[in-house]
């Protein structure tokens, strides 16, 4: 399984010091998994959430010069 994936993409443009708030959704669907008989089931637990330009390793934030932002939610 990987590390990261890629979900509830929008993709905005903004000037240097320009801020904007947005949201987006992230359907359970898009959270499920599916296991080794094909079946979606969606786990519950604690989710880790990145935002940004880039992934949420320490070389992307050394190459670009910016931190992606993160929450988490949790599915009970």
């Amino acid at each position: 399984m990987s590390k990261y994936e890629l979900k509830g993409i929008k993709k905005i443009n903004l000037k240097p010091g320009q801020e904007r708030q947005l949201e987006f959704e992230l359907t359970p669907r898009q959270m499920a998994l599916i296991d080794n008989d094909g079946n979606c089931i969606l786990e519950p637990g604690v989710f880790e959430v990145f935002v940004g330009g880039s992934q949420p390793d320490d070389r992307s934030a050394e190459l670009t010069g910016t931190v992606v932002k993160k929450c988490f939610f949790e599915v009970k």
